[in-house]
């Protein structure tokens, strides 16, 4: 087997004590490679896996570099994501959600960018972090999107100190309501309220100015303009 790679990633997994093995029950290789195949399936690009090797209770899973770059690293370069990416990392969240699967670490430094266009779903990392629950009702979907948009704000106040345009965080929802089939308003909302909930006690008091600031800013953009399925981000 030849391939052209020039990193490789190798993640250990021993089952030697109880909490060990606890955490092997949920977190193993063979569950990885079941996951990689869910998410090529459904056109969402993961490292793939190349090699399980185990010795005793201990396993390894090998899997190459990926040369693209994450969220984190975009916003540290060239600032917030634009609406474009804010359209597919709607995508991409809508396609998770649709076939039952969440990804519970969604830092920006586990979701890649691919290729710029608003229809191509983002990549993600850190597959020990991502469920296949079956079924994501309103009120986990709505948790899990919340936590999505806490984790990017803090992250892209602090690498480049400003956060998406309203016209942004519309798009993010045109592109999750896009893939689901389902309004988005509600969630759209909801995710800004606990957003705001949370800013009050746990953010920098510079960061919390800017995070209220803008969340205040997507309230009334999308009541003022509502959330349609266009696609159109040039």
């Amino acid at each position: 087997m030849e391939i052209e790679r020039s990193a490789y990633y190798v993640k250990h997994y021993c089952a030697t004590d109880t909490k060990e093995r606890i955490k092997r029950m949920l977190r193993s290789p063979r569950r990885n490679i079941d996951l990689w195949e869910r998410l090529k399936a459904i056109g969402i690009l993961s490292p793939e896996p190349l090699l399980v090797a185990k010795q005793g209770k201990r396993f390894v899973l090998i899997t190459p570099e990926v040369r693209l770059p994450s969220i984190r690293q975009h916003s540290a370069k060239q600032g917030t994501l634009g609406v474009v990416a804010m359209h597919a990392l709607g995508r991409t969240w809508g396609i998770l959600h649709t076939n039952g699967l969440m990804h519970v670490d969604p830092s920006p430094s586990n979701i890649l960018l691919t290729n710029g266009q608003s229809e191509q779903p983002m990549g993600l990392l850190d597959l020990d972090s991502l469920y296949y629950v079956g079924l994501i009702p309103n009120w986990l979907a709505r948790q899990r999107l919340s936590q999505l948009f806490s984790r990017f704000s803090a992250d892209s106040l602090k690498q480049c100190g400003a956060l998406p345009p309203p016209t942004g965080f519309q798009a993010f929802w045109q592109g999750y309501q896009t893939v689901t089939k389902q309004p988005a308003f509600q969630h759209a909302i909801a995710v800004i309220n606990r957003l705001e909930k949370s800013t009050a006690y746990k953010r920098a008091r510079s960061h919390r100015e800017q995070l209220l600031a803008a969340t205040a800013e997507w309230r009334r953009h999308i009541c003022s303009h509502g959330i349609s399925n266009s696609s159109s981000h040039n």
